[in-house]
């Protein structure tokens, strides 16, 4: 299998590059953090990043939609490991859920 993960800064043209490889029929795994902060918006917290769950939310919804996507060839709008960078960027602890796919992810690297 192949995968191919997009990252950058935001306003950097990786979701837009992800829909267009989407219209063109490929899989893609949508980024998660964007439907997450808009989940507990809806919920009526003010400011996501500052649930007590946000970041186990955020590695939820992208391993859910990582185990979605089957296909051999594979394209990632961010990963665990922007996740990381996230909970770093916020001085956030990392849960053990992101730990775990942080390691899933070396294991399948090595």
């Amino acid at each position: 299998m192949r995968r191919f993960i997009l990252t950058g800064a935001p306003g950097a043209g990786k979701t837009t590059l992800i829909r267009a490889l989407a219209s063109r029929g490929r899989a893609v795994v949508e980024e998660a953090a964007t439907d997450v902060n808009t989940e507990l918006l809806a919920e009526g917290i003010v400011d996501p990043s500052r649930a007590p769950d946000f970041i186990d939310r955020i590695v939820a919804c992208q391993r859910a939609r990582r185990l979605a996507a089957d296909a051999p060839l594979q394209f990632h709008d961010r990963s665990a490991i922007c996740t990381l960078a996230l909970c770093r960027y916020l001085g956030l602890p990392k849960p053990a859920s992101l730990t775990a796919e942080l390691c899933r992810l070396l294991n399948y690297l090595t």
